[in-house]
């Protein structure tokens, strides 16, 4: 991420897309860290269920089903 928004100075906002673990929540709070430290505004986008794979595979079994994925 950091080697893009070296590439990438005009960037303003980030949205994070990471697995709602714990893992995928300690590496959004360190990056939300970093950007904010870099004056870009952070967005975390958190999926339904553990990450967004899952959240796909479960509209496929269950089309009715609504899975909106929440702001962090």
């Amino acid at each position: 991420m950091m080697k893009q928004l070296d590439n990438n100075e005009n960037l303003k906002t980030v949205v994070l897309c990471l697995d709602n673990d714990i893992a995928g929540n300690k590496t959004a709070e360190k990056f939300e860290k970093l950007l904010t430290e870099r004056e870009i505004a952070a967005t975390r986008l958190l999926p339904v269920l553990k990450d967004f794979n899952e959240d796909l595979q479960a509209l496929v079994r269950e089309p009715k089903q609504e899975m909106e994925p929440k702001m962090a």
